[in-house]
Protein backbone atom coordinates (compact mmCIF):
# COMPACT_ATOMS: atom_id res chain seq x y z
CA UNK A 1 0.00 0.00 0.00
CA UNK A 2 2.72 2.34 1.04
CA UNK A 3 4.70 2.05 -2.65
CA UNK A 4 1.64 2.30 -4.43
CA UNK A 5 0.72 5.82 -2.40
CA UNK A 6 4.81 6.66 -3.83
CA UNK A 7 4.44 5.99 -7.16
CA UNK A 8 1.30 7.86 -7.56
CA UNK A 9 3.02 11.22 -5.69
CA UNK A 10 5.82 10.44 -7.77
CA UNK A 11 3.65 11.04 -11.00
CA UNK A 12 1.90 13.68 -9.86
CA UNK A 13 5.16 15.63 -8.99
CA UNK A 14 6.16 14.83 -13.20
CA UNK A 15 3.47 16.52 -14.29
CA UNK A 16 3.48 19.77 -12.21
CA UNK A 17 7.04 20.01 -12.93
CA UNK A 18 5.93 19.19 -16.54
CA UNK A 19 3.20 22.12 -17.33
CA UNK A 20 5.07 24.19 -15.32
CA UNK A 21 7.00 25.52 -18.25
CA UNK A 22 3.78 26.44 -20.06
CA UNK A 23 2.22 28.68 -17.10
CA UNK A 24 5.14 30.70 -17.14
CA UNK A 25 5.24 30.77 -21.42
CA UNK A 26 1.82 32.21 -20.92
CA UNK A 27 2.36 34.79 -18.45
CA UNK A 28 4.97 36.53 -19.85
CA UNK A 29 2.37 37.71 -22.98
CA UNK A 30 0.22 39.37 -20.58
CA UNK A 31 0.45 42.96 -22.12
CA UNK A 32 1.97 45.76 -19.79
CA UNK A 33 -1.46 48.39 -19.84
CA UNK A 34 -3.75 44.88 -19.82
CA UNK A 35 -5.32 46.03 -16.64
CA UNK A 36 -5.50 49.78 -17.44
CA UNK A 37 -8.77 51.99 -18.55
CA UNK A 38 -9.28 55.24 -19.33
CA UNK A 39 -10.65 56.26 -15.64
CA UNK A 40 -7.49 54.74 -13.90
CA UNK A 41 -4.59 53.77 -16.37
CA UNK A 42 -2.30 54.04 -13.74
CA UNK A 43 -3.40 51.07 -12.38
CA UNK A 44 -0.59 49.09 -14.56
CA UNK A 45 -1.40 45.10 -14.29
CA UNK A 46 1.99 43.41 -12.48
CA UNK A 47 3.08 41.15 -14.93
CA UNK A 48 5.18 37.53 -14.26
CA UNK A 49 8.93 37.97 -15.09
CA UNK A 50 10.88 34.89 -15.67
CA UNK A 51 13.93 37.07 -15.94
CA UNK A 52 17.17 36.28 -13.52
CA UNK A 53 17.15 38.65 -10.61
CA UNK A 54 20.50 40.16 -12.73
CA UNK A 55 18.23 40.92 -15.50
CA UNK A 56 15.84 42.42 -13.31
CA UNK A 57 18.60 44.69 -11.79
CA UNK A 58 19.78 45.54 -15.23
CA UNK A 59 16.79 46.32 -17.02
CA UNK A 60 15.80 48.71 -13.58
CA UNK A 61 19.20 50.83 -13.85
CA UNK A 62 19.05 50.86 -17.92
CA UNK A 63 15.32 52.72 -16.98
CA UNK A 64 16.76 54.58 -14.20
CA UNK A 65 19.52 55.86 -16.31
CA UNK A 66 17.51 56.93 -19.24
CA UNK A 67 15.38 58.97 -17.07
CA UNK A 68 18.37 60.91 -15.79
CA UNK A 69 19.04 62.29 -19.00
CA UNK A 70 18.62 65.98 -19.19
CA UNK A 71 16.76 68.52 -21.54
CA UNK A 72 17.06 72.22 -21.49
CA UNK A 73 13.93 74.00 -22.23
CA UNK A 74 13.26 77.65 -22.35
CA UNK A 75 10.47 79.23 -20.64
CA UNK A 76 10.54 82.83 -21.44
CA UNK A 77 13.41 84.61 -20.77
CA UNK A 78 15.36 81.61 -18.38
CA UNK A 79 15.88 77.70 -19.19
CA UNK A 80 15.19 74.63 -16.78
CA UNK A 81 16.40 71.41 -16.82
CA UNK A 82 13.87 68.18 -16.86
CA UNK A 83 13.96 64.74 -16.68
CA UNK A 84 13.63 62.30 -19.63
CA UNK A 85 10.39 61.61 -18.25
CA UNK A 86 9.09 65.58 -17.75
CA UNK A 87 10.17 65.59 -21.36
CA UNK A 88 8.46 62.80 -22.91
CA UNK A 89 5.26 63.83 -20.78
CA UNK A 90 5.13 66.93 -21.85
CA UNK A 91 5.39 66.38 -25.61
CA UNK A 92 2.62 63.47 -24.90
CA UNK A 93 0.38 66.39 -23.28
CA UNK A 94 0.87 68.60 -26.21
CA UNK A 95 0.34 66.32 -29.13
CA UNK A 96 -1.84 63.22 -27.81
CA UNK A 97 -5.58 63.53 -28.16
CA UNK A 98 -7.42 63.55 -24.98
CA UNK A 99 -9.33 60.30 -25.48
CA UNK A 100 -6.45 58.38 -27.66
CA UNK A 101 -6.49 54.44 -27.56
CA UNK A 102 -3.86 52.98 -24.58
CA UNK A 103 -2.31 51.07 -27.62
CA UNK A 104 -1.83 54.26 -30.04
CA UNK A 105 -0.76 55.92 -26.58
CA UNK A 106 2.00 53.72 -26.54
CA UNK A 107 3.50 53.44 -29.87
CA UNK A 108 3.38 57.55 -29.90
CA UNK A 109 4.85 57.95 -26.37
CA UNK A 110 7.79 55.18 -27.89
CA UNK A 111 8.34 57.58 -31.05
CA UNK A 112 8.75 60.38 -29.33
CA UNK A 113 11.04 58.75 -26.69
CA UNK A 114 13.11 57.09 -29.44
CA UNK A 115 13.20 60.88 -30.87
CA UNK A 116 14.04 62.56 -27.53
CA UNK A 117 17.15 60.33 -26.75
CA UNK A 118 18.15 60.51 -30.51
CA UNK A 119 18.90 63.89 -30.07
CA UNK A 120 20.30 63.64 -26.37
CA UNK A 121 23.24 61.90 -27.11
CA UNK A 122 25.78 62.21 -23.87
CA UNK A 123 25.45 65.60 -23.42
CA UNK A 124 22.23 68.20 -22.55
CA UNK A 125 19.75 68.94 -25.51
CA UNK A 126 17.58 71.59 -26.40
CA UNK A 127 13.95 71.60 -26.44
CA UNK A 128 13.35 73.74 -29.30
CA UNK A 129 10.58 76.74 -29.15
CA UNK A 130 8.84 75.21 -32.06
CA UNK A 131 8.76 71.61 -31.04
CA UNK A 132 5.27 70.62 -29.02
CA UNK A 133 5.72 70.75 -25.12
CA UNK A 134 4.26 71.76 -22.32
CA UNK A 135 4.98 71.91 -18.70
CA UNK A 136 3.12 69.97 -15.90
CA UNK A 137 1.51 73.03 -14.75
CA UNK A 138 0.80 73.89 -17.77
CA UNK A 139 -0.49 70.98 -19.13
CA UNK A 140 -3.06 70.34 -15.95
CA UNK A 141 -4.16 73.70 -15.98
CA UNK A 142 -5.24 73.57 -19.89
CA UNK A 143 -6.02 69.66 -20.27
CA UNK A 144 -6.55 68.39 -16.47
CA UNK A 145 -4.71 66.81 -13.73
CA UNK A 146 -6.06 62.81 -15.06
CA UNK A 147 -4.34 63.53 -18.49
CA UNK A 148 -1.88 64.54 -17.67
CA UNK A 149 -1.55 61.56 -15.34
CA UNK A 150 -1.88 59.55 -18.02
CA UNK A 151 0.95 61.74 -19.76
CA UNK A 152 2.83 60.30 -17.17
CA UNK A 153 2.34 56.89 -17.30
CA UNK A 154 2.66 56.12 -21.09
CA UNK A 155 6.01 58.22 -20.51
CA UNK A 156 7.17 55.33 -17.79
CA UNK A 157 6.29 52.78 -20.49
CA UNK A 158 8.21 54.48 -23.19
CA UNK A 159 11.55 54.72 -20.88
CA UNK A 160 11.36 50.85 -21.05
CA UNK A 161 11.04 50.65 -24.62
CA UNK A 162 13.46 50.92 -26.89
CA UNK A 163 13.70 51.49 -30.80
CA UNK A 164 16.74 51.33 -32.36
CA UNK A 165 18.16 51.36 -35.86
CA UNK A 166 21.78 50.05 -36.14
CA UNK A 167 22.25 49.74 -32.51
CA UNK A 168 20.95 53.10 -31.43
CA UNK A 169 17.82 55.68 -30.73
CA UNK A 170 16.12 57.14 -33.56
CA UNK A 171 14.77 59.98 -34.70
CA UNK A 172 10.95 59.49 -35.87
CA UNK A 173 8.76 61.84 -37.06
CA UNK A 174 5.28 62.18 -36.39
CA UNK A 175 2.28 64.38 -37.74
CA UNK A 176 -1.60 64.84 -37.35
CA UNK A 177 -3.16 63.14 -40.04
CA UNK A 178 -2.99 62.95 -43.99
CA UNK A 179 -5.12 62.56 -47.06
CA UNK A 180 -4.85 58.29 -46.82
CA UNK A 181 -1.41 58.02 -47.10
CA UNK A 182 2.32 58.81 -45.83
CA UNK A 183 4.91 59.44 -47.99
CA UNK A 184 9.07 58.63 -48.44
CA UNK A 185 10.93 61.45 -46.91
CA UNK A 186 13.52 61.94 -50.11
CA UNK A 187 9.80 62.71 -52.08
CA UNK A 188 9.45 66.11 -50.08
CA UNK A 189 12.23 66.54 -47.16
CA UNK A 190 15.91 68.18 -47.90
CA UNK A 191 17.32 65.15 -46.17
CA UNK A 192 16.94 61.81 -46.31
CA UNK A 193 15.28 59.89 -43.03
CA UNK A 194 16.37 56.29 -42.49
CA UNK A 195 13.18 54.45 -40.82
CA UNK A 196 10.65 56.34 -42.72
CA UNK A 197 8.58 54.46 -45.61
CA UNK A 198 5.47 55.89 -47.86
CA UNK A 199 2.28 53.64 -46.20
CA UNK A 200 -1.34 53.75 -46.63
CA UNK A 201 -2.99 55.47 -43.74
CA UNK A 202 -6.92 54.98 -44.83
CA UNK A 203 -7.52 55.47 -40.87
CA UNK A 204 -6.97 59.44 -41.15
CA UNK A 205 -10.34 59.97 -44.00
CA UNK A 206 -12.66 59.12 -41.34
CA UNK A 207 -11.44 62.14 -39.41
CA UNK A 208 -12.72 65.86 -41.24
CA UNK A 209 -9.13 66.65 -42.20
CA UNK A 210 -9.89 68.91 -45.07
CA UNK A 211 -10.71 72.59 -44.49
CA UNK A 212 -10.49 75.95 -46.69
CA UNK A 213 -8.86 79.20 -46.36
CA UNK A 214 -9.47 82.34 -48.19
CA UNK A 215 -7.23 85.88 -49.00
CA UNK A 216 -7.96 88.72 -50.67
CA UNK A 217 -6.12 89.55 -53.51
CA UNK A 218 -4.14 92.60 -51.13
CA UNK A 219 -3.33 89.63 -48.80
CA UNK A 220 -1.32 87.42 -51.26
CA UNK A 221 0.24 89.83 -52.59
CA UNK A 222 2.31 90.95 -49.36
CA UNK A 223 2.73 87.72 -48.57
CA UNK A 224 3.96 87.34 -52.27
CA UNK A 225 6.78 89.98 -51.94
CA UNK A 226 7.59 89.00 -48.08
CA UNK A 227 8.21 85.63 -48.12
CA UNK A 228 8.88 84.98 -52.29
CA UNK A 229 10.80 88.23 -52.58
CA UNK A 230 8.15 88.94 -55.43
CA UNK A 231 8.14 92.65 -57.34
CA UNK A 232 4.64 92.74 -57.89
CA UNK A 233 1.77 90.31 -58.39
CA UNK A 234 0.54 89.35 -61.80
CA UNK A 235 -2.52 91.31 -62.56
CA UNK A 236 -5.05 88.58 -62.04
CA UNK A 237 -3.81 87.39 -58.52
CA UNK A 238 -5.34 83.36 -59.32
CA UNK A 239 -2.21 83.22 -61.73
CA UNK A 240 0.25 83.87 -59.03
CA UNK A 241 0.51 80.01 -57.92
CA UNK A 242 0.92 77.63 -60.50
CA UNK A 243 0.93 73.87 -59.30
CA UNK A 244 2.99 71.58 -61.18
CA UNK A 245 3.11 67.82 -59.87
CA UNK A 246 1.53 66.42 -56.73
CA UNK A 247 2.16 63.23 -55.07
CA UNK A 248 -0.39 60.43 -54.99
CA UNK A 249 -1.94 61.42 -51.90
CA UNK A 250 -2.18 65.11 -52.95
CA UNK A 251 1.18 66.51 -51.28
CA UNK A 252 2.10 69.28 -53.74
CA UNK A 253 5.96 68.51 -54.73
CA UNK A 254 6.35 70.49 -57.18
CA UNK A 255 5.00 74.44 -57.96
CA UNK A 256 5.86 77.54 -59.46
CA UNK A 257 5.06 81.27 -57.25
CA UNK A 258 5.24 84.16 -59.97
CA UNK A 259 6.82 81.86 -62.21
CA UNK A 260 9.23 81.12 -59.79
CA UNK A 261 9.70 77.49 -58.41
CA UNK A 262 8.93 76.35 -55.45
CA UNK A 263 7.27 73.62 -53.40
CA UNK A 264 4.27 72.85 -51.51
CA UNK A 265 6.33 72.73 -48.22
CA UNK A 266 7.10 77.01 -48.32
CA UNK A 267 3.99 77.74 -50.27
CA UNK A 268 1.91 75.96 -46.67
CA UNK A 269 4.72 77.76 -44.40
CA UNK A 270 4.60 81.05 -46.14
CA UNK A 271 0.24 80.83 -46.31
CA UNK A 272 0.55 78.96 -42.50
CA UNK A 273 -1.43 76.21 -44.30
CA UNK A 274 -1.97 73.05 -42.03
CA UNK A 275 -0.30 71.12 -44.51
CA UNK A 276 1.36 70.97 -47.70
CA UNK A 277 -1.12 68.17 -49.28
CA UNK A 278 -3.56 71.39 -51.02
CA UNK A 279 -5.66 72.81 -53.91
CA UNK A 280 -5.63 76.31 -55.10
CA UNK A 281 -8.46 78.19 -56.45
CA UNK A 282 -10.24 81.85 -57.05
CA UNK A 283 -12.18 82.97 -54.74
CA UNK A 284 -13.82 87.17 -55.06
CA UNK A 285 -10.39 88.13 -56.46
CA UNK A 286 -8.28 86.59 -54.35
CA UNK A 287 -7.66 83.23 -53.93
CA UNK A 288 -8.83 80.17 -51.87
CA UNK A 289 -6.74 76.56 -50.47
CA UNK A 290 -8.24 73.45 -49.65
CA UNK A 291 -6.01 71.60 -47.74
CA UNK A 292 -6.13 67.96 -46.53
CA UNK A 293 -4.52 66.93 -43.77
CA UNK A 294 -2.24 68.32 -40.76
CA UNK A 295 1.51 67.90 -41.02
CA UNK A 296 3.71 67.17 -43.35
CA UNK A 297 2.73 63.44 -44.06
CA UNK A 298 5.84 61.46 -43.26
CA UNK A 299 6.00 59.05 -40.39
CA UNK A 300 3.88 58.34 -37.93
CA UNK A 301 0.04 59.83 -38.02
CA UNK A 302 -1.35 60.38 -34.38
CA UNK A 303 -4.99 59.56 -36.23
CA UNK A 304 -4.04 57.06 -37.81
CA UNK A 305 -2.41 55.28 -35.22
CA UNK A 306 -5.54 55.74 -33.11
CA UNK A 307 -7.42 54.27 -36.05
CA UNK A 308 -4.88 51.16 -36.18
CA UNK A 309 -5.88 50.77 -32.33
CA UNK A 310 -9.21 50.77 -32.85
CA UNK A 311 -9.12 48.26 -34.92
CA UNK A 312 -7.52 45.88 -32.76
CA UNK A 313 -3.67 46.66 -33.67
CA UNK A 314 -0.84 46.72 -30.66
CA UNK A 315 1.55 49.43 -30.06
CA UNK A 316 4.24 47.56 -31.91
CA UNK A 317 2.34 46.42 -34.73
CA UNK A 318 1.70 50.59 -35.24
CA UNK A 319 5.25 51.11 -34.66
CA UNK A 320 6.40 48.67 -37.28
CA UNK A 321 3.16 49.51 -39.88
CA UNK A 322 4.75 53.61 -39.98
CA UNK A 323 8.35 53.13 -39.55
CA UNK A 324 10.87 50.23 -41.19
CA UNK A 325 14.36 48.78 -40.40
CA UNK A 326 13.75 49.63 -36.71
CA UNK A 327 13.98 46.99 -33.90
CA UNK A 328 11.83 47.21 -30.68
CA UNK A 329 12.47 46.21 -27.54
CA UNK A 330 10.68 46.40 -24.09
CA UNK A 331 12.34 45.99 -20.45
CA UNK A 332 9.05 44.40 -19.47
CA UNK A 333 8.45 41.42 -22.00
Amino acid sequence: MTMKKLIIAFIALFLIMAATPAIISLAAYIPVFSSATDDNISQIESKTHTDSKADKTTNASEASNSDEKVFVIKEGENSREITAKEAVAGTLAAIMPSDYNKESSKALAAAVYSTLMSKAGSSKAQIADSDPFLAADEAKEERGDKFYSRCEDYADFALNTKIEYNGKPVELLIFNSCAGATMNPSDILSSPLPCHQSVSSPWDMYSNISYEKSFTSSEVEKILKESFGADEAPEDIKNAIKIKSTAPNGTVLEAEVCGNPTDGIEIMNAFSLKSPCFTVGSDDGGIIFNVAGEGIPVGMSVIGADGMASQGAGWEEILSHYYCDIDISNNED
